[in-house]
């Protein structure tokens, strides 16, 4: 993927080689998500761009995955196509391409969340106001 990007941005097929030798903390990091044995009490990852170079998502049936309009900020749920695979460009292409490629604020939801609330309210932690819910929302007070 990034000898194409380089190509199409009229550099050598191995130019962005350099950046992937010495010194670096991540080459490559593979994670797994597992199915979630209640999927109701899944809370997501809050909005965020990629600081890496590029992020390849494997699709399956579960999805939940939005990405921001930069026109209007609307959220757009990617339709999940099992086998397939999404490429995020990260802010680090952004920066080698001079804005020709875009990272894309994107998020993972939960679109289930019936009986999450059910049991929240009946829990001590309140409504929380915010549009980018995150973890420390959710913090015990002290």
């Amino acid at each position: 993927m990034l000898e194409l990007i380089a190509l199409s941005l009229g550099l050598a097929v191995n130019s962005l080689n350099v950046y992937f030798k010495d010194h670096q903390t991540t080459f490559m990091r593979l994670n797994h998500y597992p199915p979630c044995p209640s999927p109701t009490l899944a809370l997501g990852v809050g909005r965020h761009k990629d600081g890496g170079a590029l992020t390849v998502l494997a699709q399956d049936e579960v999805g939940g995955l939005e990405v921001r309009k930069k026109s209007d900020g609307e959220w757009i749920r990617v339709k999940p196509t099992p086998g397939a695979f999404i490429i995020n460009v990260g802010d680090i292409v952004q920066v080698w391409s001079n804005d020709k490629y875009e990272s894309v604020e994107h998020r993972v939801m939960s679109y289930n969340w019936g009986k999450f609330m059910t049991h929240r309210k009946d829990s001590a932690f309140t409504k929380q106001y915010v549009e980018n819910i995150q973890t420390h929302h959710f913090r015990m007070q002290e």
